[in-house]
């Protein structure tokens, strides 16, 4: 009797924490949707070291901002996956950001020849305002709005590519 009572115990406590941390995970992905959703008013870094404004990047087409970091093997892989799949489409404006210094994106930009994608811009966030405001915490974040600045969906670490054509369907498909 004992055994059962501590066995059924046991898993009510299991069920009721597997059940908090998906309540508590999908809190974070509501604020972090909110607050993808307002485009920031703020400035950065093109590779000649001028500065833009983050604004102005977006397009009136499907924007992909991909946050990434030199270093990161998953944002290398990704790099590679992205060009190989859409290196010939020309819906898409791929807006490549990391905090790194210049010459470390440049290098970055050559060794994955992220030039073959139809439309790309890179940029430095050196005073981390994209990451800030965006509340980007690891590498590679993946964020894709439609063509009218509507958030599509994001993604925190690496992304099938299953998963980023769906979301940019939909972003192609999304009305204002």
């Amino acid at each position: 009797m004992r055994v059962k009572f501590i066995f059924f115990l046991g898993l009510g406590l299991l069920v009721f924490a597997g059940a908090f941390f998906a309540i508590q995970k999908r809190a974070e992905n509501t604020a972090q949707r909110s607050v993808l959703d307002n485009i920031p008013d703020i400035s950065i870094s093109d590779l000649d070291g001028r500065a833009v404004s983050f604004e102005s990047l977006l397009e009136a087409r499907t924007n992909v901002l991909i946050y990434f970091n030199s270093n990161c093997p998953i944002c290398q892989s990704e790099a590679e996956l992205l060009v190989k799949h859409f290196k010939s489409d020309s819906t898409i404006n791929f807006i490549w950001i990391s905090s790194e210094p210049i010459e470390a994106i440049r290098s970055f930009v050559a060794t994955y020849d992220l030039d073959l994608l139809h439309d790309v811009t890179v940029a430095s966030d050196s005073l981390y305002q994209v990451a800030s405001h965006f509340k980007f915490t690891s590498v590679p974040a993946t964020v894709v709005y439609s063509k009218h600045g509507a958030l599509i969906d994001f993604f925190k670490g690496a992304v099938s590519m299953q998963d980023l054509k769906r979301a940019i369907q939909k972003a192609h498909d999304s009305k204002p």
